[in-house]
């Protein structure tokens, strides 16, 4: 009969062999699925293209021009879409909402950010409350569709505001997501070549950002770069740091 030290020693010898079996099996996991990860990213900067910055504007009544926005964003559109605005003057003057736009005639993206205002506040330039930001948002896109179809709006609300995650674009650290508020308005009047208008709004520590896909959705087609999109999406970034980020990125581009 084995001594009980003896047995000890061998309960001992086989908790160290199995914990260093543990650790190198984590080990392997966290490496492949950091690996994983790069590739995601390596995999979503070949259909994004360089981050926006923030356009220049000068609001009726004020004598010097300035940024559009009230803090800096951090946001890469699509492959294929002009980093500036399409429009000198945003829509829905002089609520801050920019196009982009792209060699393709049938897909837009609005971007518009501010600072989130207090129900009693005074009215103050790109400071709104979240119910006037989504409501000056609907104003733009209407404003846009009576000059680009010259009629007048017929978007109704095709699904009701929700919770959406998307996949943050990013190497490190671990992967985490970004929540959105979505909602849909469509040309329900426009059977042949409709008009989809995806709206997703961000809103944290007093900052708003919404960004608006357009998109003609011929008869019988399809969403045909949501990918993309989600790619998009994943990469916005309205902290302290994201001026910071865009300096970066040129850096390591050479620009």
């Amino acid at each position: 009969m084995k001594s009980p030290l003896l047995q000890l020693r061998y309960l001992l010898l086989f908790a160290l062999f199995a914990a260093c079996g543990c650790g190198l099996s984590d080990y392997q996991n966290r490496m492949d699925a950091q690996s994983k990860r790069v590739q995601e990213f390596d995999d979503a900067n070949k259909i994004l293209g360089d981050p926006i910055a923030n356009p220049k504007f000068q609001p009726p009544q004020v004598k010097d021009e300035g940024t559009a926005w009230p803090f800096e964003i951090y946001l890469r559109l699509p492959q294929g879409f002009d980093d500036k605005p399409k429009d000198k003057a945003p829509y829905a003057d002089p609520f801050p909402c920019f196009r982009y736009a792209s060699g393709d005639a049938t897909v837009n993206i609005f971007v518009v950010a501010a600072k989130v205002a207090e129900a009693n506040a005074k009215p103050e330039l790109r400071h709104y409350t979240p119910a006037k930001f989504r409501t000056l948002i609907r104003e733009a896109l209407d404003e846009f569709y009576a000059k680009t179809y010259r009629t007048t709006s017929a978007l109704q609300v095709k699904t009701k505001p929700r919770t959406v995650e998307k996949k943050a674009v990013a190497a490190y650290p671990d992967g985490s997501s970004i929540s959105y508020e979505h909602v849909q308005y469509a040309d329900a009047g426009n059977t042949k070549n409709r008009s989809i208008f995806d709206v997703y709004i961000r809103d944290r520590y007093g900052k708003q950002v919404a960004i608006v896909v357009h998109q003609i959705v011929q008869q019988g087609g399809a969403d045909h770069f949501t990918t993309s999109i989600d790619a998009c999406l994943g990469t916005l970034d309205a902290s302290s740091e994201a001026a910071g980020k865009r300096i970066q990125f040129k850096a390591l581009k050479g620009q």
